[in-house]
Parts: C-alpha cells; sequence; structure tokens
C-alpha cells in the first residue's frame, strides 16, 4: 500500500512519506478557499483521506470528475495510527496520472488479409532454430527470383530476408 520514503515518530503515531495509487472519490473544499480534503479509493478499496493544498486543487477537481477512467499517483506525508493503519494523508506534495494498461491499437486481423499473413510470417519466423536461420542467404528477399527460379542473380545487399527475420524476432 505504501512505499516509505522516510519517516518521523512520535509516541502515539508515525508519519510517512507515502505514495499510493487510486482515484479520487469525493472533495470537500474549505470554506478559506485554501485547499480541502478529498477521498482516496486504494486499489483494495479502502478509502483514506487526503488533504490538498490550493495548488491541487484544479487536478484532484479533474480526478475527480474522470474518477472512473483515470487514476492518479499522489505521494505526501501519511500520518499512520500506532496500528501501523494510515489514518489520512496530512500532506499532498505530488500527484500524476497513472498510465493504464494500452490496449492493442489494430483490431484482430481479418482472415485471409494480408496483415493475417504478416502475423503469421512474424510467428514462423520465430519457430526457426537460429543454426536453419543462418543458412538463409543475406539477400533472399532482394534475389528470390533467382533462389526460387534460377533468374540471374541482382546485386547483393546484406539487409536481407534474415536480417528481417532476425529483427523481428528480437522483437520479443
Amino acid at each position: 500500500m505504501s512505499v516509505q520514503i522516510g519517516h518521523h515518530s512520535t509516541e502515539q503515531a508515525t508519519e510517512q512519506i507515502i505514495e499510493l495509487v487510486g482515484e479520487v472519490r469525493a472533495v470537500t473544499l474549505n470554506d478559506d478557499d485554501d485547499g480541502g480534503e478529498c477521498q482516496f479509493r486504494l486499489d483494495d478499496g479502502t478509502t483514506v483521506a487526503v488533504d490538498f493544498s490550493e495548488e491541487h486543487e484544479a487536478r484532484i477537481a479533474v480526478a475527480l470528475w474522470q474518477h472512473k477512467a483515470q487514476r492518479i499517483r499522489i505521494t505526501g506525508l501519511g500520518d499512520f495510527g500506532v496500528d501501523g493503519q494510515l489514518r489520512r494523508v496530512c500532506r499532498l506534495d505530488t500527484q500524476m496520472p497513472e498510465r493504464p494498461p494500452q490496449p492493442s491499437p489494430l483490431p484482430p486481423a481479418a482472415p485471409g488479409s494480408a496483415r493475417e499473413f504478416m502475423e503469421n510470417l512474424v510467428a514462423f519466423s520465430k519457430t526457426i532454430p537460429d543454426e536453419e536461420l543462418a543458412k538463409f542467404p543475406t539477400d533472399f528477399s532482394e534475389n528470390l527470383d533467382h533462389y526460387l527460379y534460377g533468374a540471374p542473380s541482382e546485386a547483393r545487399n546484406d539487409a536481407g530476408f534474415r536480417r528481417y527475420f532476425l529483427l523481428v524476432r528480437a522483437d520479443d
């Protein structure tokens, strides 16, 4: 739940620099226009109060508005009880959006499409043992007709078929 960076102990409680990830669920602004308090829900479902200053007010409001789609990471000074439980974040130092996992930018390839063919070719290339791949001519793609049909060979280019497969395989 927390990452301890430093702490200051008293007889009753402990204050620690903490880092939390969650979402803003409610906000109460102070009457004197100097920040307020928000309810911050953590991954395990617990909620902790977070005091924030006026400088964080706009970002907290946006985080509340986008709470279903945007999680945030906060750091600040946490107030822990003698039982070790976080009672509240009494000082908010930083907050930043937490990047959600990025979905695949492309939909699945349509059956029979060129993209499906290339995905299958890449998957197949990863099954070729290195010692067999080393036997491929480096100019295979430039001289495909030469290797398949015996046509005259073109000038060699070492950035060919074998290197392509090595690069694709190294991508994983």
